[in-house]
């Protein structure tokens, strides 16, 4: 996924800031941004939210072995 810009004819303002999803040279599928940017062209995106601390995100799978011996086989 990529953040891209098309400038108007003259190539002085944004016209129009997407995100993309593109393979390789194959462009998958696009939408623009909604809005427009201040006088510097900045953007504020939003924040992801904070994952939530008390449990991991990944949790391994035991080896077999280690299941069995948990188990007192």
């Amino acid at each position: 996924m990529e953040f891209v810009y098309e400038a108007n004819d003259i190539g002085t303002e944004i016209e129009t800031i997407l995100v993309v999803s593109r393979d390789r040279d194959r462009l998958l599928w696009s939408y623009p941004i909604e809005g427009r940017a201040d006088m510097s062209g900045v953007f504020v995106l939003p924040k992801s939210p904070a994952p939530d601390e008390d449990r991991p995100l990944i949790r391994p799978k035991p080896h077999k072995k280690d299941a069995k011996d948990a188990k007192g086989e």
